[in-house]
């Protein structure tokens, strides 16, 4: 199939753009969509292949958003030439889970040390081990298609669940990605259990900064079980890291999550009514009157002064007001 002989529903470089396309239209059949993305996408199995659109397409009925037919302007119009594109957070939305760990490993070993995935007989509640100099660092993957979000269940079963590897060093970390975003109870349940979230925004920009291509994406997918030597060849194909990169810990510079943890919230403070009206809230330090001499300041001797109480039933002078009173009145004449 060439490129001029490319279908109207297709989009060059955009996969889940394309199955969309295709869902909308009666007439393309999954064996149309499979034969397409093999063409010209995903150097993978066909069979694999189909297995991805088959999910999609399932998702998609699941959560209907066909677009509309091709305008007929458009009809004649040519795909633009096809050029690499880096994989974008909204393609994981059609792997699956244990797919999208092997791509994280994948991605995150380009930063620092390797990666093994969670052996399905393990029971295990992650999916993912990172291998740092000095850390182990357990992730859970969770694919979402476009527009959904991850509740609190997929964190308590983290939470719940054994995050560390079969063998060797516990996991000091635990952390649950997606391409989506988390809701507001999934964010306290992950913040009261230690655990971290990796949303859409950070994901991306994983994927940006090792610049993983549909190219490597599907040599990366075509075996389930590469060795660490066969993962290396295929990495290699990617750019190094930028300097400025290789010193920096891709866990510790997030971007904003997009549902904001409650415990992140920035709310006005509370008030204190018991704090004295003359003294800066800011340093603390007293102001001056215009006398000219520190308000805050205590007297030489707060015995003879008194203490001034409201109920002359409490402890304290209750004779001081009387006093005050009167020194007030001397004053004024």
């Amino acid at each position: 199939m060439t490129q001029q002989q490319s279908p109207q529903w297709y989009r060059p470089g955009d996969i889940p753009a394309s199955i969309r396309r295709a869902t909308a239209r009666d007439d393309v059949s999954t064996t149309d969509i499979v034969d397409v993305l093999a063409t010209h996408e995903l150097d993978t199995p066909r069979t694999r292949i189909r297995s991805l659109v088959e999910t999609a397409r399932d998702q998609l009925a699941d959560n209907p958003n066909k677009e509309s037919p091709p305008n007929s302007e458009t009809e004649d119009v040519e795909p633009r030439p096809l050029s690499p594109r880096i994989v974008a957070a909204d393609d994981i939305a059609y792997l699956g889970s244990r797919d999208f760990a092997r791509v994280l490993g994948a991605v995150l070993s380009q930063y620092e040390g390797g990666f093994d995935v969670a052996q399905q007989v393990d029971e295990s509640a992650v999916d993912v081990f990172w291998y740092r100099q000095r850390t182990t660092v357990a992730f859970r993957t969770v694919p979402r298609t476009p527009g959904t979000t991850v509740d609190a269940s997929i964190v308590k079963a983290v939470a719940e669940g054994d995050t560390n590897p079969a063998s060797g060093r516990p996991a000091s970390t635990v952390g649950i990605v997606s391409n989506a975003e988390f809701s507001s109870d999934a964010h306290m349940v992950a913040a009261a259990n230690d655990i971290t979230l990796f949303e859409q925004p950070t994901l991306e920009r994983w994927l940006q900064e090792v610049h993983l291509t549909h190219d490597v994406l599907g040599d990366l997918l075509e075996q389930q079980d590469l060795t660490d030597e066969e993962y290396e060849s295929i990495l290699d194909d990617l750019p190094a890291l930028p300097p400025h990169l290789q010193n920096q810990d891709p866990l510790t510079r997030q971007p904003p999550t997009i549902d904001q943890p409650p415990s992140e919230i920035e709310r006005d403070p509370i008030p204190d009514n018991n704090a004295d009206p003359d003294t800066d809230p800011d340093d603390g330090t007293p102001q001056e009157g215009s006398s000219g001499e520190l308000l805050g300041d205590a007297p030489a001797d707060p015995g003879e002064q008194g203490v001034l109480y409201a109920d002359p039933d409490e402890d304290g002078d209750a004779a001081a007001f009387d006093r005050f009173a009167a020194e007030l009145t001397e004053d004024s004449e």
